[in-house]
């Protein structure tokens, strides 16, 4: 609340509670604080302590909160990693235009289509697709109309499209090792997991009607 974000206190995998690391001290400081005020009728040795021993658990379980937010993010950015040069190895099969990439065993976080797009203009330093990273495909995947009509939110979500519209609709599935799981993830933290990889499984390329997105967004 304090840094404008809705995120659950748990959800460390997703790595949105990222502004909210730099609270975790003075948030433990302050709420045994205010603890103490609401005691002020107990005695002042035992309020000492409660206040003492309520600061350390609150420090111990924001910086356990705080480290588990830290092994996400880097497990997460070793599976970008893999993602990308299996991107590259088969660049020349991605028709530009829509690209789903379906995980078999992700890790345990949720990727925009932001997240997508950039791992693309990382991986190949093109635009040229709108893509989704997820488990499963999905079978109305399409570019969104706020997307296809506005060329300020293309270059915000980098994604250039043709003149010729939506042509072609990839699938690359590919299977991942050693994401999934917390031990894994501070494995991957340390550099230590070596059966950390990802692995091509199959790339399906589907014909699409060619037409414009903007055309069914009118």
């Amino acid at each position: 609340m304090a840094v404008g974000k809705s995120s659950i206190i748990w959800d460390v995998n997703d790595w949105n509670i990222r502004q909210a690391f730099l609270l975790v001290l003075p948030t433990s400081i302050l709420a045994p604080l205010l603890l103490q005020l609401l005691h002020e009728p107990v005695e002042k040795k035992y309020s000492n302590n409660l206040v003492i021993a309520t600061c350390c658990l609150l420090i111990a379980i924001n910086f356990s909160l705080l480290l588990c937010g830290i092994f996400a993010k880097h497990s997460r950015q070793s599976f970008f990693n893999h993602l990308q040069e299996i991107i590259k190895s088969n660049e020349s099969e991605l028709y530009p235009g829509l690209l789903q990439i379906v995980v078999k065993d992700p890790p345990p976080t949720v990727f925009e289509s932001n997240e997508a797009n950039f791992v693309m203009y990382k991986a190949t330093g093109k635009s040229l697709w709108w893509a989704r990273i997820s488990d499963q495909i999905e079978p109305a995947f399409s570019v969104p109309c706020v997307i296809a009509k506005d060329t300020v939110y293309q270059k915000q979500h980098l994604y250039e499209p043709g003149s010729g519209g939506v042509q072609y609709h990839t699938v690359l599935t590919v299977q991942a090792n050693g994401f999934s799981g917390f031990t894994n993830m501070i494995k991957n933290s340390l550099n230590i997991n070596k059966q950390l990889s990802i692995k091509l499984v199959s790339l399906q390329r589907m014909k699409t009607t060619g037409s414009s997105p903007s055309d069914k967004c009118r």
